[in-house]
């Protein structure tokens, strides 16, 4: 695969990144592009990966989705590594962001243990 070839794919899977933050969001295209000072159709173009997105614009476009900006980088494989960043799905995010806001953490604690034995069946010797 040549350097273009790459960059391209690089380039759509950004911008599906930012479409599914988006949408987790609940931000409309007209939405992100007003505050970016762009049009909506830039943010399509953005999403369907058919323009880059500038590094500056990239930070912008993160802070406007109160997301980290890994997020945006998502399922990208980092050639020096062997596995990609992980995607998560949309109800993994949302899932993440209420395990967060729960205010007690013994209730943090019993889900969290809940979803390692659902998932694994481990239990032993974790970080939270």
């Amino acid at each position: 695969m040549n350097d273009k070839t790459r960059a391209n794919q690089i380039d759509v899977a950004v911008g599906a990144n930012l479409r599914r933050v988006r949408s987790l969001r609940q931000m409309s295209q007209e939405a992100l592009a007003t505050q970016l000072g762009i049009t909506f159709q830039q943010v399509q173009k953005y999403e369907k990966g058919v323009n880059r997105i500038s590094a500056s614009k990239l930070v912008l476009i993160a802070e406007a989705l109160d997301c980290d900006l890994s997020s945006l980088f998502a399922g990208i494989a980092d050639e020096r590594h062997d596995e990609p960043i992980p995607v998560l799905s949309a109800r993994a995010v949302r899932l993440a962001a209420l395990y967060d806001r729960l205010p007690d953490e013994t209730a943090r604690d019993a889900i969290f243990k809940l979803a390692l034995t659902m998932g694994s069946g481990e239990t032993e010797g974790t970080d939270q």
